[in-house]
């Protein structure tokens, strides 16, 4: 069935993979984005089931000038400020994160939209007090990010009385059109033949979910959504991966072995994955094998950044 579905932050990293993909399947997609930049929606940019908006999610004034004679049937959320070591990230922080995912939901339940998928994050969680962490684990989010997405997430619960709401808590995201964290600057690093900088010792784990798993989370969700007042789901690879085993399976798929150099610092949070039982079970959700969405992702920064 065809929807009318609106996305914000559909220019950004995942947003984009997820727009691409609802073209694909012909549904009508309009995309809110405040940054003006659409280099990562061209190739869906000249549809005619696409409209893209500028809007600024903080201002529900600006929301309602922008869309308020649009029904929508499912709204995705992806719209968020992840700090980038400015003075004002907290300032951003509250007013993307927090006051601008309050404005969206007021307008899903202002125009009458019953189905609302959120794309929070495992930050919630903050230093992991057992593992693997499942949904149900204390949230104590250390940063300004952190605590605004959790109280996306509160608001989320609070406007679960008129629409239908699924969180996903997303693990460590990569994928082509990032162009950082550890999986994109070791490969990257050791395509140019520089050495890699491994923080502490190196056995240090992360979760690491590659982009189009995230995609097919949503998807999922989008499928079950009409099953369920509210529910979260945590979605990662469902495995650990330390530091120095990403530079060595790296490594291996590129056949050199990888330059590292340590650096002494304090490691308060040694290990960390998420628990996707949940995600299993309700979603149907299987993330893809980890190498070979290393070997993709190597294949793209190779081809984008003309390092063949």
């Amino acid at each position: 069935m065809k929807l009318n579905i609106l996305v914000t932050g559909g220019t950004g990293f995942i947003g984009s993979h997820l727009c691409e993909k609802l073209v694909k399947r012909n549904h009508n997609l309009t995309i809110i984005t405040s940054s003006g930049n659409y280099d990562n929606i061209k190739s869906i940019i000249n549809k005619e089931n696409v409209i893209i908006v500028n809007a600024n999610i903080s201002e529900y004034a600006s929301l309602e000038k922008s869309i308020a004679n649009n029904k929508f049937d499912i709204i995705f959320h992806l719209a968020s400020y992840i700090p980038k070591g400015a003075p004002d990230d907290d300032l951003k922080c509250i007013k993307v994160n927090d006051i601008g995912t309050k404005n969206i939901l007021e307008f899903a339940k202002n125009n009458q939209c019953k189905k609302f998928i959120y794309s929070s994050t495992g930050w919630v969680y903050g230093n992991p007090q057992h593992i693997p962490v499942d949904e149900n684990h204390p949230k104590n989010p250390f940063d300004a990010y952190g605590k605004t997405k959790l109280n996306g997430e509160n608001y989320c619960k609070k406007y679960s009385k008129y629409m239908n709401i699924i969180i996903l808590r997303y693990a460590g995201v990569y994928g082509p059109r990032k162009d950082k964290g550890a999986v994109y600057s070791f490969i990257k690093n050791m395509l140019e033949k520089k050495t890699i900088i491994i923080y502490g010792d190196g056995t240090q784990t992360n979760d690491y979910i590659y982009v189009n798993d995230v995609i097919n989370a949503n998807l999922l969700a989008m499928e079950i959504i009409e099953e369920t007042t509210f529910d979260i789901f945590n979605v990662g690879s469902g495995q650990e991966k330390s530091a120095i085993e990403l530079a060595n399976l790296i490594g291996d798929l590129l056949k050199i072995k990888p330059k590292i150099k340590y650096k002494d610092t304090k490691i308060t949070n040694k290990r960390y994955f998420l628990d996707i039982t949940k995600a299993k079970k309700i979603l149907k959700f299987k993330p893809s094998n980890f190498k070979i969405c290393l070997e993709k992702f190597i294949t793209y920064i190779k081809e984008s950044e003309g390092l063949i």
